[in-house]
């Protein structure tokens, strides 16, 4: 369907200019990745501090793997962790029923210091942040999963609540990945299993963690693009779902 366009016409001196008004009488409202903000704005202070360790070098502590923990954990996470919850309250219709702009606030400020704390506790030294850090960094993926699955029943769309269960399980991957990490960061991995240790909790969160999300909302937009719809409609005859041979009343 095509916009109207109206156009006031305006003298102004012996020059006429047009002013294009647009379709909209109401004004705009605000971003539909809104709530997304609190999560956005730690990831890209994350991002600046990791640009600084890269920058610095062995200057400041840590050494490498800070600024691959700086990066996965502080840009990563924080993205995924915000945009999970999202993108499933926009896939199941259940916006309304989401955590308001204030908790999300409030939720990634203590993942961002739990986050923090791991990082520092690590680099340091120092034992009791380490811990402390993990656990909470665990405690908020957790807060999101319990979101998601309510969020993913109380959908008034079915159509894309695989997505959701996608994101769920992505986030009991990064548990279980999170926990891995905080044992061997303690040092209570034994030295004979800690590669075999070491391993899962990379491919849990390369494969788990990012893997699963970011293949869920690619299958997602695969699924809904008018590609997929036409060749629904081939097979089904214009519904977009394949038709049985008892729907044509023979």
């Amino acid at each position: 369907m095509t916009a109207i366009v109206r156009e006031k016409r305006v003298e102004t001196g012996t020059e006429r200019t047009s002013r294009f008004t647009g379709h909209r009488t109401d004004a705009l409202g605000s971003s539909p990745f809104a709530a997304t903000v609190p999560a956005v704005v730690a990831a890209v202070v994350f991002a600046l501090a990791c640009l600084v360790w890269l920058v610095a070098g062995e200057r400041l502590p840590g050494g490498r793997w800070i600024v691959i923990h700086i990066f996965t954990l502080g840009v990563l996470t924080t993205s995924i962790w915000g945009f999970s919850l999202h993108l499933a309250a926009r896939f199941t219709g259940t916006a309304a029923h989401a955590p308001r702009l204030r908790t999300r606030a409030a939720l990634a400020l203590v993942l961002s210091v739990s986050i923090i704390a791991m990082l520092t506790g690590r680099a340091g030294g120092f034992h009791w942040p380490l811990v402390l850090g993990s656990v909470g960094i665990m405690a908020m993926v957790a807060v999101n999963l319990v979101q998601l699955r309510r969020l993913r029943r109380a959908g008034s769309n079915d159509r894309f609540g695989w997505v959701v269960t996608q994101y769920e399980h992505a986030h009991l991957a990064f548990l279980a990945a999170a926990g891995l990490g905080g044992a061997m960061g303690a040092g209570w991995i034994p030295g004979s299993i800690f590669t075999a240790v070491r391993t899962a909790h990379i491919h849990l969160n390369v494969l788990g963690w990012a893997g699963l999300t970011v293949g869920g909302t690619a299958g997602r937009r695969v699924r809904a693009s008018p590609l997929s719809a036409g060749r629904g409609r081939a097979r089904g005859g214009g519904c977009g779902r394949p038709r049985s041979r008892w729907s044509s009343g023979g």
